[in-house]
C-alpha cells in the first residue's frame, strides 16, 4: 500500500472535502450533488464515530462543519486556482524546471503561463469562472 503524505497536514476535514469536489468536479455536477455529497460525508461520520460509542453531533457537530466550509472556502478556493493551471494542461506543455537556465526567467514567468496554448488557455479561463461562480453560490465569497 502507498501512502501519499504530500498534502499531510492538522486541518480541519473540510478542507479536503472541499479541496477533492472542487478540483475533481465540474459545474454541473457540483449544482445537482454538491449539498447530497456534504450530507453523505456527515452521515458517514455520524455512522463511524457510533461504531466507536461517540456521537458527532459531540465530535464535530454539523454545525460547526457548516462554518468551517464557510471559514476554509477562501484557502480551498486558492488551492484549486493553482491547481487549474496545472490540470487542464497539455502534456507537452508542462513546465520542465531541468529546461531553467535562469533565475530570472522562473521568476518573470513562475506558473509558466506564458507557455500554455490558446485552448489550454481556455479551459483554465472556463475552470477559474466555475470555481468563483460555485463559491459564491455556496457562500464561501
Amino acid at each position: 500500500m502507498m501512502i501519499d503524505y504530500q498534502l499531510s497536514r492538522l486541518s480541519s476535514p473540510v478542507v479536503d472535502i472541499l479541496y477533492l469536489i472542487f478540483n475533481c468536479t465540474d459545474l454541473a455536477t457540483r449544482k445537482d450533488h454538491y449539498n447530497d455529497w456534504l450530507d453523505h460525508y456527515y452521515k458517514v461520520l455520524d455512522d463511524s464515530l457510533f461504531q466507536y460509542n461517540l456521537k458527532s453531533s459531540f465530535v464535530y457537530p454539523r454545525d460547526k462543519m457548516d462554518a468551517d466550509l464557510k471559514r476554509y472556502g477562501k484557502f480551498c478556493l486558492g488551492l484549486s486556482l493553482v491547481l487549474a493551471s496545472v490540470i487542464f494542461r497539455e502534456s507537452d506543455e508542462a513546465f520542465d524546471l531541468s529546461d531553467i537556465q535562469d533565475q530570472a526567467a522562473l521568476e518573470a514567468n513562475p506558473g509558466g503561463m506564458g507557455m500554455m496554448k490558446q485552448g489550454t488557455l481556455v479551459r483554465v479561463a472556463r475552470r477559474v469562472q466555475d470555481l468563483v461562480d460555485s463559491f459564491i453560490a455556496y457562500g464561501y465569497l
